[in-house]
């Protein structure tokens, strides 16, 4: 797992996460991201069907602070903050959540 630019406590940036993308998570993230996002504002809709549930809201840091929690209580999983030059993370493709202003 990599995460570039990893945002800070003062990051007050919101990730909006559509229920269909949440949704491919491992259970256990899943119920804590519910946790810390809200999801009362954003209406159902194509991206978020009822049947997935609503999309979760929630700051960049949170995000990032879940995953890392998430990751440590693993086995055989890293998180990796270093940003690679373009070429090495070309040689290495990944399944990838981007985040970006």
């Amino acid at each position: 797992i990599r995460v570039y630019d990893p945002p800070t406590k003062k990051d007050f940036r919101v990730v909006n996460l559509q229920s269909s993308t949440w949704s491919k998570f491992p259970e256990a993230f899943q119920e804590r991201l519910k946790e810390v996002g809200m999801t009362k504002q954003w209406p159902f809709q194509r991206e978020s069907p009822r049947s997935l549930g609503p999309p979760l809201s929630l700051f960049a840091h949170e995000l990032q602070e879940e995953l890392q929690s998430f990751v440590d209580e693993l086995d055989g999983i890293e998180l990796i903050l270093d940003v690679p030059s373009f070429p090495e993370l070309m040689q290495d493709p990944c399944h990838a959540l981007v985040l970006a202003d």
